[in-house]
This record gives structure tokens, sequence and C-alpha cells, in this order.
């Protein structure tokens, strides 16, 4: 199938998650930064990055189940106020980001070692989440883009 253009479809839908995939991280960079200097997630960062996560899931459904799979874990901490509100709206960006349900899951878990790992070394007990978050979900893209 040709577009109007003459380019498949299916190559510009990948070279559009692919720029959903890198403006999602850079967003959570950022919220991971801030996070980690002021405690809060702010916002202005992650609302419009929430809607570009439901909006790519129109084009790649794994993209909003990967999102909302990593989010549902946080919530149930939300839940228990073990984590805050912004860690809940970023994990959703995180999930997006990552765009696979396997893989989200994942860096859930690996950012929770990395957190109580954060929090051994500082010897406090409650530290910033968002930093351990998006690097766990750094990390294991790291390691599939190796291993392919």
């Amino acid at each position: 199938m040709d577009n109007a253009v003459g380019r498949s479809t299916v190559v510009d839908d990948a070279q559009s998650m692919v720029f959903v995939a890198l403006f999602l991280a850079a967003v959570a960079v950022a919220c991971a930064v801030t996070d980690a200097r002021t405690g809060r997630i702010p916002n202005a960062l992650t609302l419009p990055a929430i809607g570009l996560v439901v909006s790519a899931g129109f084009v790649e459904p794994t993209v909003l189940v990967a999102g909302l799979v990593c989010a549902s874990v946080y919530m149930c901490a939300f839940a228990f106020r073990a984590c805050g509100g912004g860690d809940v709206k970023l994990a959703l960006i995180v999930g997006g980001a990552v765009g696979a349900p396997i893989a989200a899951l994942l860096a859930v878990a690996f950012a929770a070692v990395l957190s109580l790992v954060a929090s051994a070394l500082a010897r406090r007990r409650v530290t910033a989440h968002g930093p351990a978050l998006v690097a766990a979900a750094a990390i294991l893209g790291a390691v599939a883009l190796a291993v392919r």
C-alpha cells in the first residue's frame, strides 16, 4: 500500500513511532531531573506527554497498553500512599516510550531495585523515584539495542 506521496504508510508509522519514543524519552529525562532536584514532577511536563501516548495508541495500540501497564503498578502503589501522583503520570510516559508491555513491567521491577539501592546508599528512607524509573527504562533500552 502506498500513500499519495508513494511511500509506504507502514514506514511512515514506524518513523512516527521512533519520533514519539524519542520525544517521550526526552520528557521522561526532564521529569527525572526535576524530580531529583525538587521531589516533584510537574504537570506542565507530564500532561502533554500523556496526550501523546494516548494519541500514539491510536496508531500503535501497544504503546498505550505499555503505558497503562506501567502506570497501573504505580496506581496501586499510589492507592497505598507508596508513591506520588507524579510517579503514576511518569510511569505512563515511560511505558509509552518503552512501547512493549513486558518491557514496561521489567522497567518497573528494575526501577524498584534501583530505588532501594539509591535509598540504601543515601541512607534515607524516602528518595525521588522518577530518576530510578527513567534510568531503569534507559538501561533496558540500551540492553535491547545491544542485543539486536
